[in-house]
């Protein structure tokens, strides 16, 4: 399949924001807003969606989803809806995680060429965060360093060239040079996949399909 011909559908309820794209025909139509009920506003969105793009849910022929890190009932109802919209359609799902996301975002929006170490921050609850260490080398992100869980006074800015937060991320550090707040969205989701970035998805069944719950440091 073509990414010309597929027709996707991407959903990412890691955080309060919910958000919802489908992608036809070169065109990306996208919903971001907040919400204090994903399942009952995922339904809407989908109708809304489907109406806009003058699309029937049975033309969609692949799926994709953030997998986390972030609120533990947000992933719940944002991967259960993508489980059941596959298995109903029969249909494959991409797999990305907010910190590829992220990382994507950031290599793209600001054209990043040189070598560098890019760190990417994620909100949990009061003062702590998810992160992930990427290395982005000969024009390309290489690979996840590490990632895990970090309280705000233990982020050392001179760990990385770059750090990489949302923009509803709300921290002391707005001011230091080498931290970038950007949009995060569902759209991220397709456009990763679109270029091809295979080192910041993967595609999986529904039955292969689960959340990155982070509890400790992984190297």
């Amino acid at each position: 399949m073509k990414n010309k011909d597929v027709n996707i559908l991407a959903v990412d309820t890691s955080t309060y924001m919910l958000s919802i794209s489908l992608y036809k025909n070169g065109s990306t139509y996208c919903i971001s807003k907040k919400s204090s009920d994903h399942s009952e506003e995922l339904t809407t969105s989908l109708d809304t969606m489907l109406k806009k793009s003058n699309l029937c849910l049975d033309d969609i022929n692949l799926l994709g989803v953030n997998r986390g890190p972030g609120s533990f009932t947000g992933l719940r109802i944002g991967l259960s809806f993508i489980r059941l919209l596959a298995k109903f359609l029969k249909v494959k799902i991409i797999a990305t995680t907010s910190f590829s996301m992220l990382v994507y975002e950031f290599v793209k929006k600001y054209k990043i060429k040189e070598n560098c170490k890019i760190i990417t921050l994620f909100p949990s609850v009061k003062n702590e965060f998810y992160f992930c260490k990427f290395e982005f080398k000969n024009n390309k992100i290489q690979k996840m360093l590490k990632y895990g869980y970090i309280r705000q006074q233990e982020i050392n800015l001179e760990e990385a060239d770059y750090f990489v937060v949302p923009k509803f991320f709300d921290t002391n550090y707005k001011n230091y040079n080498n931290l970038v707040s950007l949009n995060f969205s569902s759209k991220q989701i397709i456009e990763l996949f679109l270029d091809e970035d295979k080192t910041l998805y993967e595609i999986v069944s529904y039955k292969e399909l689960f959340p990155l719950y982070v509890r400790h440091t992984y190297y």
